[in-house]
């Protein structure tokens, strides 16, 4: 894992911007690979879970294993995370937030929606030069 810092923008579809700095955690693939792992062992364990409960275990047990199969994989492909922050959004200055989760999958710019106002919104994540 590598941090660094990176700058962050929303920007609304008329133009404006706003920008503030981040973390972002870059995964090299063994650690991609052990997280990928976990999620698959923990899916298993969950759908081991309902193995005593009538009925209910025909549909969750396979549900779980797909899911923790598709989350899996997905781990593959994350290439980092962005460390959670909050951001003003750029029409109606309500903080939006932006970040955390599992991570992402590139760089690239990704569209988002305002939390307040639900406008459209664009996320860029550059590294600082």
């Amino acid at each position: 894992m590598v941090d660094g810092q990176v700058i962050v923008s929303l920007e609304a579809t008329g133009g404006e911007v706003t920008r503030c700095n981040g973390l972002f955690t870059t995964f090299a693939m063994p650690h991609r690979a052990r997280r990928s792992v976990i999620v698959f062992v923990a899916s298993t364990g969950l759908a081991v879970l309902f193995l005593p409960i009538p009925i209910i275990h025909l549909l969750a047990i396979p549900m779980i294993l797909v899911a923790g199969i598709v989350l899996a994989i997905r781990q593959l492909s994350i290439v980092g995370r962005l460390a959670p922050l909050r951001m003003a959004c750029p029409r109606c200055d309500v903080l939006n937030r932006v970040g955390g989760g599992l991570g992402v999958r590139s760089m690239a710019p990704t569209g988002r929606v305002c939390e307040s106002c639900r406008r459209k919104l664009i996320l860029r994540i550059e590294p600082i030069a």
